[in-house]
């Protein structure tokens, strides 16, 4: 049981990297993005060109992990006056419907990592 609890763990956090990166790399971080965009800085998760590290390199590392979720709020992941286009809640929202049923998936995170259900809803 511990194998399968890591394995829905580590998906958890791929998809929210997988969809983070992939809006970053197509140009969310343009000059004028839909809304405030704060960009990636933290040298444990920023690559060049202000595009994330490769996920391998941020799920490898405890502080680069807390980092890429810190960036997450920071970008309005669980600010509930935040304009529902922000990076931070696009990538949380897509994230939890593609891990499947929202409370389910937030009741299961937050047995295993607090921070990671606080970038999802907050608490």
């Amino acid at each position: 049981m511990p194998d399968v609890k890591r394995q829905e763990f580590e998906q958890a956090r791929a998809a929210l990297y997988e969809i983070a990166a992939g809006l970053v790399a197509q140009g969310y971080t343009l000059k004028d993005p839909p809304v405030e965009f704060k960009p990636p800085t933290d040298p444990l998760i920023a690559a060049e060109q202000g595009r994330l590290r490769p996920s391998s390199e941020i799920d490898e590392n405890p502080q680069a992990m807390t980092a890429f979720l810190t960036w997450l709020k920071e970008n309005g992941s669980v600010d509930d006056q935040a304009d529902r286009r922000t990076l931070g809640k696009v990538t949380a929202a897509a994230s939890t419907r593609f891990s499947g049923d929202r409370e389910n998936v937030e009741n299961y995170l937050a047995t295993i990592d607090p921070d990671l259900k606080e970038v999802l809803i907050g608490e």
